[in-house]
């Protein structure tokens, strides 16, 4: 079961878990010009959060940086961010190594 997300700032619609595609799913109300996503994800003993994959739809081509629990985290290894093309428009898809049994506050901010 996987923990449930909560968006704390942003202009963005929560669409949920998507057990399908094994990812949070959120969608951006300002279609191609993002601001910043703030959210947490309820991580928990009965739900642990395990390598969380996030799709924000219609984010835009513009590149993003991620924020965990107020640290940055640099792409590679660790944090893969891509952008996915569809018929709507353009995802954001993001896909972290990290493991947690606590809530854990994730930041999405776009960047120039």
């Amino acid at each position: 079961q996987a923990p449930k997300a909560r968006i704390l700032a942003g202009e963005f619609k929560n669409i949920g878990y998507d057990q399908a595609q094994r990812a949070f799913v959120f969608q951006a109300n300002n279609n191609g010009s993002p601001s910043l996503l703030h959210l947490e994800i309820d991580a928990s003993q009965e739900s642990p959060l395990i390598n969380p994959a996030l799709i924000i739809k219609q984010w835009g081509k513009t590149p993003a940086e991620v924020v965990i629990n107020d640290k940055p985290v640099p792409r590679g290894e660790s944090c893969r961010i891509g952008h996915a093309p569809t018929l709507e428009g353009v995802n954001l898809v993001i896909w972290l190594k990290l493991e947690s049994t606590r809530p854990v506050q994730l930041s999405i901010m776009p960047y120039d």
